[in-house]
């Protein structure tokens, strides 16, 4: 027995070794599938939704302690995402979309269908709508009735990627992709044009306005060219991917002057990228190569944190609090790193032992009266500790009543205010 805990406890310790970085909330394998492809918290981000491979296909977690909520959800929607009101689970199945009653576990096809394959689709900022793109145009879905609102079929066999609505000029931003047979090379060989666009919409008439980002480079023979792009929730930034060159620029909205540039190796490797909620930092998922989980200041350019392993998927809670990834058949959920709190393994001198088991220590050298409270990941306090000043600069904190998980130390003077990560471990 001793043996077998000692190499749960090695395992353990691999595990969490190769998740340091991002401090691991937990994680775990989904039984019968060997691909995650969508992970998608809920919008009261209490719950976690992830796609697999094979069936049951769809598979809920609660976000912070990972345990089964849904299970039996076997039909393939692709894409699934929670409905505003967190019941139902909406999702693409045989090019339409369905959603999927959470308390009474019926499925209906309520939406019209979209001609087309479907790409990519994203909420209008108020709830009630969804934008979907694919290779003939871009339709808007009234999200109460199900029924399609407007429709824009472009017909210049350039399909229409990543819809973006703009509150403040109501206007649609679309990423354009075309793959155009140009002929034939000296030798006889064919030669492609691979193009990529961002084009500008009017929500109203469906006219278009133009290409907006003017600098559009075509992809022939592996030539770098736009892949992708970002907005940020303010829509004030826009984040552009290149292929082959391995960075990400970053230019204000819609002046396009240049505010940074993330040096990131193998952008043809993101998976995914999403900008926190004050959009001061942007997250990026790569696949295989580079950082594969990393954290970048948007001002700066500056990377931030870093986690090497490999991840496909992304997701952030409206609170920023948590990041939601996979990686093969693995789904994880990180605690994201902020400024405004201090790292325990950044501060073993002031706040020691951390982990720790029942008590810890603050080195705190103050003079004026201090008060402290424990918080749970989700804000509330939990803990008003009595503590003990064993010399003018340390106090020590009981700790024992709290179970294991990871809290925040808070400790406020009438000059002075931090958080501390603590992390309890019995």
């Amino acid at each position: 027995m001793k043996k077998l805990m000692f190499i749960l406890a090695l395992l353990l310790a691999v595990i969490s070794q190769s998740f340091a970085g991002f401090d691991l909330l937990w994680y775990k394998n989904i039984p019968n599938t060997t691909y995650i492809y969508t992970v998608a918290f809920s919008n009261d981000s209490k719950r976690i939704v992830c796609e697999t491979e094979e069936a049951p296909y769809i598979f809920i977690y609660d976000a912070l302690t990972g345990e089964s909520v849904n299970d039996t959800i076997k039909y393939g929607l692709d894409k699934p995402f929670f409905s505003p009101d967190d019941k139902k689970i909406i999702g693409i199945m045989n090019n339409k979309f369905y959603s999927y009653d959470l308390a009474t576990g019926t499925l209906e096809n309520r939406f019209d269908s979209i001609p087309g394959s479907i790409d990519i689709h994203n909420f209008h900022y108020d709830k009630k709508r969804i934008f979907v793109g694919n290779e003939t145009g871009f339709h808007t879905i009234d999200f109460e009735t199900g029924k399609i609102i407007q429709s824009k079929v472009t017909g210049d066999k350039e399909g229409m990627y990543l819809l973006n609505y703009l509150n403040k000029t109501n206007q649609i931003l679309s990423l354009k992709s075309g793959y155009f047979f140009k002929g034939l090379d000296p030798k006889g060989n064919p030669i492609y044009e691979h193009t990529r666009r961002i084009n500008l919409y009017d929500n109203n008439t469906l006219d278009s306005i133009g290409n907006f980002y003017n600098k559009i480079v075509n992809k022939n023979n592996g030539n770098d060219f736009l892949n992708s792009y970002k907005l940020t929730h303010k829509q004030d930034r826009i984040a552009l991917i290149f292929s082959n060159i391995d960075k990400v620029e970053i230019y204000e909205f819609p002046s396009m002057k240049l505010v940074s540039t993330i040096n990131i190796y193998d952008t043809d490797s993101i998976e995914d990228l999403i900008f926190t909620s004050d959009d001061k930092y942007l997250i990026i998922a790569q696949r295989s190569s580079g950082d594969n989980l990393s954290q970048w200041e948007v001002a700066t350019g500056k990377l931030i944190n870093e986690r090497n392993g490999g991840f496909n998927t992304l997701d952030l809670t409206n609170n920023d609090r948590y990041i939601g990834t996979s990686g093969a058949n693995m789904l994880a959920v990180f605690v994201v790193p902020t400024t405004d709190i201090t790292n325990p393994k950044e501060n073993q001198e002031i706040l020691y032992p951390n982990p720790t088991s029942g008590f810890v220590n603050i080195k705190v050298p103050i003079l004026e009266e201090f008060k402290i409270t424990v918080n749970n990941e989700k804000g509330d306090i939990v803990l008003m500790p009595k503590f003990v000043q064993s010399d003018p600069t340390t106090i020590s904190i009981d700790l024992n009543k709290l179970a294991n998980g990871i809290y925040f130390l808070n400790l406020s003077t009438n000059n002075f205010n931090q958080s501390y990560k603590l992390i309890i471990c019995k």
